[in-house]
């Protein structure tokens, strides 16, 4: 079976990340995409098996998963190479209807797994090295509660890698922002994501409680109502982390309260513009830009990085 392959890759990509991970800061990146290319790969691969019998078509392509992911298995670190077979795989032309069959069922372990590798990896908390300053003000920002100076918005901006989601972490798991909010969500958002998707990820972190009924709601309008409705009873911090396109605010804006109400979005993006699609007449954000390290707190990350925190100052 194709689906049983595509597993047997997904575990040995887990192991080579346990495994190297202090040598993978070059490729990290790529080693994620390719893990979540794989987990999408699985489901479509789970649908195609069982239809098999019913169209040679997909019984071809069944077939030439299993043989094109085993040869995978098999390419070192050939890593772009990799990612470029999934991409073939995934965008094959006899899997566009049952990729679409799939969408729903794969959207929240997807992003669920890439928060994990984010966690687990990039950004320790033991990282994080300057910025302290940065920090204590977007967290003052999003505790500010003083009418008309009051944002309802902060954005972070800056280049891929330049740590802002490391940055939003720290803000996020701030002890403020933690006494201040009522419920929290932080949701990564894909490059292929769906509003409908995004909507009932930061539901059932916001009510979890109400999972079960919130993951039968399947329409756009219910499920911005249902998100207004819980930030007018409880005062929420939601996190929409690595935004790639402005649809995806303007989507689920409408869901947001106005400025008038304590709940706050933070927005992470590498694109300025969008950013500055944020703030809108009933809308205001708090735009931060990114800055790099200097010299100091380039050292020390240094330090933190490749000599796992041993002084080397007589260096």
């Amino acid at each position: 079976m194709a689906e049983s392959v595509v597993f047997c890759a997904i575990q040995h990509l887990g192991e080579l990340l346990i495994r190297e991970a202090q040598f993978l800061h070059g490729i990290y990146g790529h080693l994620e995409k390719i893990h979540i290319k794989l987990r999408r790969l699985q489901c479509i691969s789970k649908i195609a098996d069982a239809r098999q019998d019913e169209d040679e078509r997909i019984r071809d392509w069944v077939a030439e998963t299993r043989k094109e992911v085993t040869s995978l298995l098999h390419l070192g670190p050939k890593i772009q190479d990799v990612e470029a077979k999934i991409s073939d795989l995934e965008t094959d032309s006899r899997v566009r209807h049952i990729s679409s069959t799939c969408q729903g069922e794969i959207s929240s372990p997807r992003s669920e797994r890439r928060e994990q590798l984010r966690r687990s990896y990039s950004h320790h908390e033991e990282d994080f090295v300057g910025l302290e300053e940065d920090v204590e003000k977007l967290v003052a920002e999003l505790v500010n509660e003083d009418g008309g100076k009051c944002y309802h918005v902060v954005s972070i901006t800056g280049m891929g890698g330049i740590g802002k989601t490391a940055l939003a972490r720290k803000v996020y798991h701030h002890a403020d922002v933690r006494s201040h909010f009522h419920a929290l969500a932080w949701i990564c958002i894909s490059r292929q994501w769906h509003p409908e998707g995004v909507l009932q990820q930061i539901l059932n972190k916001l009510v979890p409680e109400r999972r079960e009924q919130i993951n039968t709601m399947k329409d756009i309008a219910e499920l911005v109502k249902e998100l207004f409705e819980v930030q007018k009873r409880k005062k929420c911090l939601v996190v929409l982390d690595d935004v790639w396109e402005k649809d995806v605010w303007s989507s689920l804006r409408p869901a947001f309260p106005n400025r008038k109400l304590v709940s706050r979005v933070i927005v992470t993006t590498r694109n300025k513009e969008i950013a500055q699609h944020l703030d809108t007449d009933t809308t205001t954000c708090f735009l931060y830009e990114q800055r790099f390290l200097n010299e100091k707190e380039s050292w020390e990350l240094l330090q933190k990085k490749a000599f796992a925190g041993t002084n080397i100052s007589g260096i």
